[in-house]
């Protein structure tokens, strides 16, 4: 009976070393490539801004200009000129521009 209690006591604790195991966190991920950035274009239609979400919401439609809202996987600065968009941008929301 004494050996029994042991070998239930031994499979318990080995249960629960490997449950608690498969719920640990991963210690290398990177979760800045998992985010988007978004950037807006100002009301000139010269310069997108960097933004803190994705400003679609807050376009107004302008059909001379370039894309309100685009995005990127990684950040690309705090703006760039409309006229050279680094490579690699995704159309948000149609032509227009980020009301302030």
């Amino acid at each position: 009976m004494r050996n029994f209690k042991q070998i239930a006591f031994g499979l318990m604790i080995g249960a629960l070393a490997i449950g608690f195991s498969a719920f640990t966190n991963a210690k290398n991920v990177n979760k800045a490539k998992f985010a988007t950035v978004y950037y807006g274009l100002n009301h000139a239609g010269t310069t997108y801004t960097r933004e803190v979400a994705d400003p679609s919401d807050d376009c107004t439609a302008q059909s001379n200009l370039k894309d309100c809202t685009i995005s990127y996987p990684s950040d690309q600065g705090a703006s760039f000129s409309a006229s050279s968009i680094p490579a690699g941008s995704t159309s948000v929301s149609g032509p227009g521009w980020v009301n302030p």
